[in-house]
């Protein structure tokens, strides 16, 4: 089978075969198709049986849980379509960095979304993740609205800073500060 790219790296070289570049199309599209199965069979609604189903039957967080699991829907979504650009980008002619950087773009979306659907938590903490995620996301839109000088971008971004705080007090969760490099 003839390389189509020969990669070294601390004076080991690996050669990519069209063979590799198949096998991962491949792979890209068999996950993307799963995941399109799971994302239509459900939509932002969890499965019947599953963990986030029974936690949305605790009237006192079925919102929450149901905003939990329409962000994780979303995230599948967007972590498909990077998914799939890196498969386009793999097509020839070769780009040797675009698809690689494009795998971040797929990649962490895809663990945002396990990270708040981890099966292995409660519903509460699962509801403290979704509220991190908001304002994280949150602070990250204010800081880009006073980049560009979008006061009005500022303050709608510091109004929905406030609400997802007063949730999460209305919750019972305690503030905790962020240190520079936390999340």
């Amino acid at each position: 089978m003839p390389v189509n790219l020969a990669l070294s790296f601390q004076g080991e070289t690996v050669e990519i075969t069209t063979e590799h570049f198949d096998k991962l199309q491949f792979g890209i599209k068999s996950l993307l198709e799963g995941v399109g199965h799971l994302v239509n069979a459900s939509g932002n609604y969890p499965q019947e049986g599953s963990v986030a189903s029974i936690e949305m039957q605790v009237d006192e967080y079925a919102e929450e849980v149901q905003t939990v699991c329409s962000q994780a829907s979303l995230l599948a979504e967007s972590a498909g379509d990077h998914a799939f650009a890196v498969s386009r980008l793999l097509e020839p002619p070769l780009l040797t960095v675009s698809p690689w950087t494009s795998v971040r773009g797929a990649l962490e979306p895809a663990a945002y979304g396990c990270w708040l659907m981890d099966p292995d938590i409660g519903g509460r903490d699962r509801i403290a993740r979704s509220l991190a995620f908001r304002y994280g996301g949150l602070l990250h839109q204010k800081k880009a609205a006073g980049s560009m000088g979008d006061e009005n971008g500022v303050r709608h971004a510091k109004e929905r800073i406030q609400k997802v705080t007063a949730d999460a007090r209305r919750l019972g969760f305690e503030e905790k500060p962020i240190r520079k490099g936390e999340f």
